[in-house]
């Protein structure tokens, strides 16, 4: 993270990816847990709830993110 675009990315900048993130694996919800389930072994049921909780995570680090570094 030192170098790289993402250390010079503004707060906003940071946050716009994140939630960029977040999105992606909501609106991919399906193909993801399948993929989990082919790779993983995990049972379908289980992606629909562990995925959910990733995008959710990045909103919650998004939060965190713009209060410690502000949105500039």
């Amino acid at each position: 993270f030192k170098s790289g675009p993402w250390s010079t990315y503004t707060g906003a900048q940071r946050a716009k990816c994140m939630l960029k993130f977040a999105d992606l694996l909501e609106a991919n919800l399906q193909e993801l847990a399948g993929l989990d389930t082919l790779t993983m072994g995990a049972p379908m049921g289980m992606g629909h709830f562990v995925i959910p909780g990733a995008a959710q995570t990045f909103r919650c680090k998004n939060i965190c993110l713009v209060l410690a570094v502000g949105l500039g």
